[in-house]
């Protein structure tokens, strides 16, 4: 999830200025979308076949985060 600074252009955590890459734009963003399926997907579908393949939804850090710790810790019985 994107949460908004609290001071609009600056860092929350360093207060430094925000800045927006010159190629950050939708034209870009769909590229790269598009590259990302091309050279991925072919590897997701390979792990799954094998039936090693992990799956983890979730919208934030702190929602994920748990869950792969969890994970990690049932598939190679680590403690936490």
């Amino acid at each position: 999830s994107f949460n908004a600074p609290r001071v609009p252009g600056r860092d929350d955590v360093t207060g430094e200025k925000l800045t927006k890459r010159a190629d950050d734009d939708e034209g870009v963003w769909l590229e790269r979308l598009e590259k990302f399926k091309e050279t991925s997907e072919p590897l997701l579908e390979h792990y799954a076949r094998k039936g090693v393949l992990w799956r983890v939804e979730g919208q934030s850090s702190d929602e994920i985060t748990p869950k792969l710790h969890t994970e990690f810790a049932r598939r190679f019985a680590l403690r936490n």
